[in-house]
C-alpha cells in the first residue's frame, strides 16, 4: 500500500498497530450530502420528546441496549417516544427478542426500513438520535447526517465516534455496552 486514506484517527491507530507506517496514511473525514437533509433545527422544546435510532437492526449495533435504557427511564407517561428505523428481517431471532421486550408499549415504534434518500424525512421527525453501537465504528454516516441536520446525538464512546461527538456540545457520549450509562 502506497497510501491509506482513513476517515478516522481511530482507524489510523488500528492500521498502525497492524504494521502500516503512519507516513503512509492520511486522515480524511467523511462528508455528507446536506441538500437531502432537513433544515437545521431551532431549540424549540416539544411536549413529547422523540428519540430515534436509524440503521441496521443487529446485535452489534446495540439496539437492545437502547431499548433497555428507554424502558429504565423514569418519566411521565407519554412524555417520550422511541422510534426504531431499520429492517427487522435482517436478523429474525434478534428482532423477535426486541419485539418481545417492547410488547404492549405504545411509546415504542418499529418504523421499519427506510431508503437512504429518505434520511432527511426520518431525521426531521426526531429530537435526538441514539447510536448505541457495541462494535468499533469508524465514522458512522448516521451521526454525521444527524449533526448536519442539527439533531443532537447520544452515542457510545467507542471507535471513532468520540472524534465526531463533542460531549456536552453537539451530543452526549456514554460507556459503550452499558444500558445504565446510556
Amino acid at each position: 500500500v502506497d497510501l491509506a486514506v482513513s476517515p478516522s484517527r481511530f482507524l489510523m491507530r488500528r492500521m498502525e498497530a497492524c504494521g502500516l507506517s503512519a507516513r503512509r496514511m492520511v486522515h480524511l473525514p467523511l462528508g455528507t450530502e446536506t441538500p437531502r437533509l432537513p433544515a437545521r433545527r431551532s431549540g424549540t422544546p416539544k411536549a413529547r420528546l422523540t428519540v430515534g435510532y436509524l440503521g441496521q437492526i443487529k446485535p452489534h449495533k446495540g439496539v437492545h441496549l437502547l431499548l433497555a435504557a428507554f424502558l429504565k427511564l423514569a418519566r411521565a407517561p407519554g412524555a417520550w417516544r422511541l422510534v426504531l428505523n431499520g429492517d427487522l428481517a435482517a436478523d429474525g431471532a434478534y428482532a423477535r427478542r426486541l419485539l418481545e421486550t417492547a410488547a404492549g408499549r405504545e411509546d415504542i415504534e418499529f418504523a421499519g426500513p427506510y431508503d437512504n434518500a429518505e434520511v432527511g424525512r426520518v431525521l426531521a421527525g426526531l429530537d435526538v438520535v441514539v447510536a448505541p453501537s457495541i462494535c468499533y465504528e469508524n465514522q458512522p454516516m448516521v451521526i454525521l447526517e444527524a449533526l448536519a441536520a442539527g439533531v443532537p446525538v447520544v452515542a457510545g464512546r467507542i471507535g471513532g465516534i468520540p472524534e465526531i461527538i463533542v460531549h456536552g456540545r453537539d451530543g452526549l457520549l456514554f460507556e459503550a455496552g452499558s444500558a445504565s450509562d446510556l
